[in-house]
């Protein structure tokens, strides 16, 4: 088993490793598949003597390596840096070589002949190159590179991922999938909806496809099951070869810490969002929902987990999600607690929307499990329960219930959970943040409206009388914020 210790202490050679994990994780990589005989060992490598030969060395094994269908473009090239001749003979001073990858994943930087020492150290004989989580956990845990979501440790499911994966997947059993997710990150929804049958597709914003394909080969997931492309989903499509979008059977995405796009007004004419308002910046939400939307089959399902108050704002994303409950896609949705989400405060939802049935659809289901979370995954079998609940749309009191389209109307088109099935006074902290807040945010919108109306009015009206009307509209939201 290796050690933290040992990992902090290879991390530790350049400030390099901690920003860019990738470069650590290949070359323990490339360490695993030298101790099951597959390359060339480091300490055959060290021997050649000169930095020089060992360059061409590891560029060699790296070059043959990346052939490999499993291991294939994961590892970078090595480009040899010719260094001053007193370097190489003063004992004091630590011989080094450039790293520079071929494509634009990481920039130029120095690596000391001391890490690959003390890598060859390292005894991995006991190691897999398709079961190394537990290092790939530990590398990740110790860098400082910024993961926009919280991990779960490898070898575990997190609840919120059983359940996306769980509601995608319950009437699709046995079938050949193609499946998308616009917000990939490290991968782990993807890793989950893997088997020998499915095709997985993600859309990465970051430069760290190794992470992610890392992951991947951690889980087992041969290269040629995935397809990853880079670049923002709203603003980059994903991109095909057909005429027409391309389309997927299931849509997934972990969207509960919020997103944002970039405001260009020019996506107001793309396929995807031109029948739709553009939300503000910091929103992005529904443009991700749209996006998904875009490329869903008519008989697919698209699962997604948005933070509450994708529910209930106000302004240009009230219009858009009035538009968007028009088309009556939205299916149901699921209130999540807190803890089992990325957010780093307030609930979640997990939305599911289909094209198919549309027309028959009455309103949307809607289940509270706010109450049960915490027990459900501990116990095992109230996750089936959820699912049961979910697919049979099983109306319980105070906890599930079907908001017609006129209900959800008549609200303004507010989808506050609680609005439709609550039998009783909010019991958590939570609950009632989440249900004055969106009283709250109404409130406020009418207030800014009412604002402007008594602006045009204000050459009718003495300054006392407004101060007055405004001061009245300001008590009531303070009366909801108490």
């Amino acid at each position: 088993m290796i050690s933290s210790i040992k990992i902090r202490n290879l991390m530790q050679e350049t400030e390099y490793f901690r920003k860019t994990p990738e470069l650590l994780l290949q070359f323990i990589l490339y360490k695993l598949i030298a101790d099951q005989g597959e390359a060339l060992s480091l300490k055959a490598i060290l021997a050649e003597g000169s930095v020089q030969a060992i360059l061409e060395k590891i560029s060699d094994e790296f070059r043959r390596l990346n052939q490999v269908p499993a291991y294939r473009d994961l590892f970078v090239q090595i480009i040899p840096v010719q260094l001053e001749m007193d370097i190489y003979t003063n004992e004091q001073a630590e011989d080094s070589f450039s790293f520079e990858q071929s494509t634009s994943f990481f920039s130029p930087e120095v690596i000391k002949i001391s890490f690959l020492k003390n890598l060859g150290q390292l005894d991995l004989t006991d190691y897999s190159p398709n079961d190394w989580g537990e290092i790939y956990d530990l590398v990740l845990s110790l860098s400082s590179f910024k993961i926009l979501r919280r991990r779960t440790p490898f070898g575990l499911v997190s609840e919120l991922e059983r359940l996306i994966i769980g509601l995608a997947l319950t009437d699709k059993k046995g079938q050949q999938l193609s499946v998308y997710d616009p917000n990939v990150e490290l991968g782990y929804l993807l890793t989950m909806a893997f088997n020998e049958k499915n095709k997985l597709n993600g859309h990465q914003k970051w430069d760290s496809y190794l992470l992610v394909r890392f992951n991947f080969l951690a889980h087992g997931i041969p290269e040629e099951q995935c397809q990853i492309q880079f670049g923002d989903p709203i603003e980059d499509d994903w991109q095909t070869d057909q005429a027409m979008p391309e389309k997927f059977d299931v849509v997934v995405s972990d969207l509960s810490k919020g997103e944002s796009w970039s405001g260009h007004k020019e996506l107001g004419v793309d396929y995807r969002f031109k029948h739709y308002t553009l939300p503000p910046k910091s929103m992005a939400e529904y443009l991700y929902i749209l996006h998904g939307l875009a490329h869903l089959k008519d008989d697919g399902v698209m699962v997604v987990c948005l933070p509450a108050g994708a529910l209930y704002r106000v302004g240009l994303e009230e219009k858009l999600r009035k538009e968007l409950i028009e088309q009556h896609v939205i299916e149901s949705l699921i209130a999540v607690p807190a803890r089992y989400t990325t957010q780093a405060r307030g609930n979640a939802v997990v939305m599911v929307l289909r094209k198919q049935n549309r027309e028959k659809r009455s309103g949307i289901y809607m289940l509270d499990i706010n109450d049960q979370m915490g027990f459900v995954f501990r116990l095992g079998n109230s996750l089936m329960q959820i699912f049961r609940n979910y697919q049979n749309q099983n109306i319980v009191p105070g906890r599930s219930a079907i908001a017609s389209w006129e209900a959800i109307a008549a609200n303004d088109y507010n989808l506050t959970i609680l609005k439709y099935v609550m039998s009783r006074t909010p019991k958590t902290a939570e609950e009632q943040i989440e249900y004055q807040m969106s009283a709250y945010l109404r409130e406020e919108q009418k207030l800014r409206e009412g604002e402007q109306k008594l602006r045009r009015l204000m050459r009718r009206l003495d300054s006392d009388r407004y101060d007055q009307m405004l001061h009245k509209q300001r008590q009531r939201i303070d009366k909801i914020k108490e």
